[in-house]
């Protein structure tokens, strides 16, 4: 009986454990897509002040949490974003803002799927 009881005390544990990665990950993906929607429409409207701000809000707002992230999450997705911010940075110095918003949409893809993978489903625990 008391092997029982621990085996639910840790499998409440674990699944716990699951649940708060999960919203803290969700948290974290949701602030920074609103900023890169904030620069998708700052490029829209080709505002290079705009541009600039966000620009910079999303990168520094990136290299703060990724070391988080990676602690935590799947590192394949991970490591694709940060390549993604790369590339961003060099498409709006470059001046070439139709590739920067390819680029925002695929960051925007790449966090969706990391949100996904990481909802506690019975798939995604075993």
């Amino acid at each position: 009986m008391k092997t029982f009881i621990f085996s639910m005390i840790l499998l409440f544990l674990i699944v716990s454990l699951l649940v708060f990665n999960f919203f803290s990950i969700e948290k974290k993906s949701n602030e920074l897509n609103a900023i890169l929607q904030k620069l998708e429409e700052s490029i829209k409207e080709k505002n290079n002040e705009k541009i600039s701000k966000y620009l910079n809000d999303a990168i520094l707002f990136w290299e703060d949490k990724k070391d988080v992230l990676f602690a935590v999450s799947n590192h394949k997705d991970l490591d694709e974003l940060s390549q993604i911010f790369k590339k961003l940075k060099i498409r709006i110095t470059q001046g070439r803002y139709d590739e920067a918003i390819e680029e925002i949409h695929l960051a925007k893809f790449h966090l969706d799927d990391i949100t996904s993978n990481e909802l506690p489903l019975f798939s995604n625990i075993f």
